[in-house]
């Protein structure tokens, strides 16, 4: 009965202001998802999409989503059946009430494993199937590069410069001035994929260690400090003379933290030249300066700890084993996407959130990468029947996400439930808003990008002689990845 009622009450504040849906209202009631209170957003605080009235007579908007075996990774921003009190899916539920009735349309989502063969299929078989997908970003690669995907500026009602969707992911993604895919609020996949690190307050305070958020705001929290605080607190804690996840160690690591810390301290795989396009920038000197620097600190045994190298072999698996060995106080930092600190709910001991490092302190800004394995991209592939309705959809979805979604992940399941300090608030502030994403490690040129990450296993230290046997074929997947953007079909 009371889903009924909110549903009702909530209809009824959302047809209020449609006559004026294409300019905007002078205050708009937002529900909140614990059912209790409302907001009032004055006019000069939200930005409205400009879109027209518009009755899709009933239609029906079908979304492929991600449906990952890892429970943190399986996508849980499209659909929601009903109102549960789970914040993330009621808030879910919520934005798509409004976006339903507003527009007369029905949302249908399918939640799918395998989003690049699905995606290939409906094109090959012109089926109307599909209106549009959110696909991880090695993904979004492949199917841009065989021309399976609509050019997002070609799409009517889309503004890609308004705020719900990623200036970083819009100036990033596109290659030859072309852009296939684009990171939305519609959803939080790619802020889950979004790396950060993690300490653990008792060890800092144990080691009478610098703060670390005043050296994030201040600008000085480098690599170098970092090591150096890993340095103080590492030990053999049961003295066998072998370190091991019984003992203490500066950081946690996944091979992933290679490219990530690398894109931290200013280093990049791939940019982009004046014409936009594809221009790689791991074989220089100051990027193999960067990776010898990381090579020392990551492949000290002593200091650091591989969770993927120890746990991939083993029953418990590098997740599970990572975040033990955090919860029981094994380490004083830790790298992470951010979907991993949902992980920590359980932990006693408290922990902060912090910063990817900077090289140095002159360095002017943060970096900040999006892991291109997990985070996700809105695609339109070309067999979307209706591009007029997949363009209004996704202006409207995604600006209604930044008001309903995106305060519900991000002031709200990150900095209440699981944070515990209002400086974790600020340090997220940070790191949202100092995104990238490393073409050379979406597209993977040769496979080099792979190779950066994978050479950890083993500790590879060889990044140069590797990249100069690949130089050819790097040259040459480049050239056919421009030829596919810019050619006639």
């Amino acid at each position: 009965m009371l889903k009924q009622l909110f549903c009702l009450l909530l209809a009824f504040a959302i047809l209020l202001p449609l006559v004026s849906c294409s300019d905007g209202a002078a205050s708009t009631t937002v529900t909140d998802v614990s059912e209790t209170t409302t907001e009032t957003e004055p006019e000069d605080t939200r930005v409205y999409p400009d879109l027209p009235a518009y009755d899709a007579e009933g239609a029906t908007v079908t979304v492929v989503n991600i449906d990952y075996t890892i429970p943190i990774w399986v996508q849980r921003d499209i659909y929601a059946e009903e109102l549960n009190g789970e914040i993330i899916n009621d808030a879910v539920f919520n934005r798509n009430f409004i976006v339903q009735e507003r527009y007369n349309l029905k949302i249908v989502s399918n939640q799918v494993h395998d989003t690049y063969g699905t995606v290939v299929q409906a094109n090959a078989a012109a089926d109307g199937s599909i209106d549009l997908a959110t696909v991880c970003l090695k993904h979004f690669a492949m199917l841009a590069s065989s021309r399976n995907l609509v050019e997002l500026r070609t799409i009517p009602h889309l503004d890609l410069e308004k705020p719900w969707y990623d200036q970083s992911s819009v100036e990033c993604l596109s290659i030859a001035n072309k852009l296939y895919g684009v990171c939305s609020d519609y959803t939080i996949m790619d802020k889950d994929a979004t790396t950060g690190m993690v300490f653990n307050k008792q060890l800092l305070q144990d080691y009478n260690l610098q703060d670390p958020y005043a050296l994030a705001k201040s600008g000085s929290w480098t690599i170098d400090k970092l090591q150096e605080m890993s340095s103080n607190v590492s030990l053999d804690v049961n003295g066998d003379g072998k370190m091991d996840d019984n003992d203490r160690y500066g950081l946690l690591y996944q091979r992933d933290t290679m490219s990530s810390f690398y894109n931290g301290c200013g280093g990049i795989i791939a940019s982009k030249d004046e014409d936009d396009l594809p221009v790689m920038t791991l074989n220089t000197d100051r990027s193999y300066i960067i990776l010898d620097k990381l090579y020392d600190y990551l492949y000290n045994e002593q200091i650091c700890f591989h969770v993927m190298k120890f746990f991939d072999p083993l029953p418990e698996g590098f997740t599970n084993g990572m975040t033990r060995m955090f919860q029981a106080n094994c380490a004083l930092f830790m790298w992470i996407r951010m979907a991993d600190v949902q992980n920590l709910r359980t932990m006693e001991v408290d922990f902060g959130i912090l910063p990817i490092p900077k090289w140095d302190e002159k360095q002017a800004r943060y970096f900040h990468s999006v892991n291109p394995y997990v985070g996700a991209a809105v695609i339109v592939p070309k067999c979307a029947p209706n591009l007029e309705l997949t363009g209004l959809f996704i202006e409207a979805i995604s600006a209604e996400s930044k008001y309903l979604l995106q305060p519900a992940y991000y002031e709200v399941m990150l900095t209440t439930k699981l944070t515990r300090d209002n400086e974790s608030a600020e340090m997220l502030d940070i790191i949202f808003s100092s995104r990238i994403y490393d073409n050379g490690e979406i597209y993977d040129f040769g496979g080099i990008g792979g190779d950066l990450i994978y050479m950890t296993m083993t500790f590879d230290r060889n990044i140069a002689s590797t990249y100069a046997k690949k130089e050819k074929m790097i040259a040459k997947q480049i050239e056919k990845t421009v030829k596919d953007f810019t050619e006639d079909e």
